[in-house]
């Protein structure tokens, strides 16, 4: 890596996590509340990148839901990150997009500059070894190529999608054979078997320049689309609100979709490090200290002679007896009991419940 360069991360903050209703909605998503740990998912992201921990980080740019500025604003404050840029989009337009955006932010200042695009809402408990994974995947960007990370499997998880890893291209990346999408029990099992699939945690590192040209050569589009709403947005000190009449006529589309699927130059650094999207309440439970009992417990939350529980409670007392294997959440918002096994299907509940959320 030479000196000039240096990492700027990009958070997207742009999810709702309605899994994770009734905590999470689409007013005050998953990312700003306090799930495993003192700070928010979107804090600990921030932190992990920032550049008092290595200097190779620079400033942070956050792409959120204008919605969300007031929540990102003081988190950030909270978490003593008093530099770097905001971007506001008016409506959301999935990651490609939002990543076009940051691309053109970052040609703005520096064209070579390497941006490292994170989801805002990843648990990683050893945020020393993600940051040595993301300078293994250094050299490769600096080469050209999109580099993603991808996480070796720990078990044939059906809710991530996987990286098909092929030809070496230095110690630690490999070009991309091919994405698959989120596989059955028999298929990721296969994968599993297989040992040459990852899977796809949405985390990526790539110079400004070579993003913009696979936009150009995929999505064409979309790119100009961008360029339109960003040289309209109206930059004031650290903000960028981008304009809905423009934003809006962005293609929705997700970066995997847009790019990654379709350009030649993908490279992906397999990594181990301990990662989890806490996408379900079930994953909490995994991810949360919990008493002598396997119960996890938040808030004004009690069990008595009951094992293996998450019972989460913000602004309601709740109490359990002689219960097995639930989550239970309450919040203002509503109330939550399902088996811990079948957390995944929340999202069927919170259709049926808001069907406009």
């Amino acid at each position: 890596m030479t000196n000039a360069a240096q990492i700027i991360p990009v958070i997207l903050s742009g999810g709702s996590g309605t899994r994770l209703w009734p905590l999470s909605t689409t007013q005050k998503p998953k990312q700003f509340h306090r799930l495993i740990d003192d700070n928010t998912m979107f804090q600990q992201t921030c932190l992990r990148v920032s550049p008092q921990v290595d200097g190779r980080f620079g400033s942070p740019v956050v792409i959120c839901n204008a919605r969300h500025e007031d929540y990102v604003i003081e988190q950030l404050e909270e978490a003593s990150i008093t530099t770097g840029t905001v971007i506001t989009e008016p409506t959301g337009r999935n990651s490609a997009p939002a990543i076009a955006i940051a691309s053109l932010h970052a040609q703005a200042t520096d064209p070579e500059a390497i941006l490292l695009i994170l989801p805002s809402d990843h648990a990683i408990p050893d945020p020393q070894q993600f940051r040595d994974s993301i300078f293994h995947g250094i050299a490769a960007a600096q080469r050209d190529f999109i580099v993603t990370l991808g996480i070796r499997p720990t078990g044939p998880e059906t809710g991530y999608g996987y990286i098909n890893a092929g030809e070496r291209l230095d110690a630690h990346a490999a070009k991309v054979k091919r994405f698959v999408e989120k596989p059955d029990r028999e298929t990721a099992e296969g994968y599993l078997a297989a040992g040459d699939y990852l899977w796809n945690a949405g985390m990526f590192l790539f110079k400004a320049s070579a993003m913009l040209a696979a936009l150009k050569d995929h999505a064409p589009d979309l790119l100009a689309q961008a360029q339109v709403a960003y040289a309209a947005a109206k930059p004031k000190g650290r903000h960028v609100r981008l304009p809905l009449d423009q934003f809006s006529k962005c293609r929705s589309i997700s970066i995997d979709y847009a790019v990654m699927e379709k350009a030649a130059n993908v490279a992906v650094v397999p990594v181990d490090f301990a990662w989890s999207d806490l996408g379900s309440w079930g994953s909490i439970w995994e991810q949360s200290p919990r008493d002598g009992e396997n119960n996890s417990l938040h808030g004004a939350a009690v069990a008595s002679d009951s094992r293996n529980n998450l019972i989460f409670a913000e602004g309601i007392p709740v109490g359990v007896i002689g219960v097995e294997g639930l989550v239970v959440v309450a919040t203002p918002n509503g109330v939550l009991v399902v088996p811990r096994d079948r957390t995944e299907e929340v999202r069927k509940i919170v259709d049926a419940l808001l069907p406009n959320n």
